[in-house]
């Protein structure tokens, strides 16, 4: 089941994307040219993890921060 959304500019292409976690994977979720969603990309994590969070740094990059079950925090670009 998924765990938590979080969304924003995650590729600097000015269109916002959905970041998710289902189980120990953090998914993806963007726009396709004919107007729907797709799945842009996949990402295997350590373990299970909470829901994600989406910040920007000091370099302007949006990173990912993802609470692991193993009590490790991830980031993710």
């Amino acid at each position: 089941s998924p765990i938590g959304v979080a969304s924003g500019d995650v590729d600097s292409d000015g269109r916002e994307e959905a970041l998710v976690v289902v189980g120990a994977r953090l998914c993806c979720i963007g726009t396709s040219t004919e107007g729907g969603y797709r799945l842009l990309w996949e990402l295997p994590l350590p373990c299970q993890s909470g829901p994600p969070s989406i910040v920007s740094l000091q370099d302007g990059k949006m990173t990912a921060l993802i609470m692991g079950e193993d009590g490790n925090v991830y980031g993710i670009e």
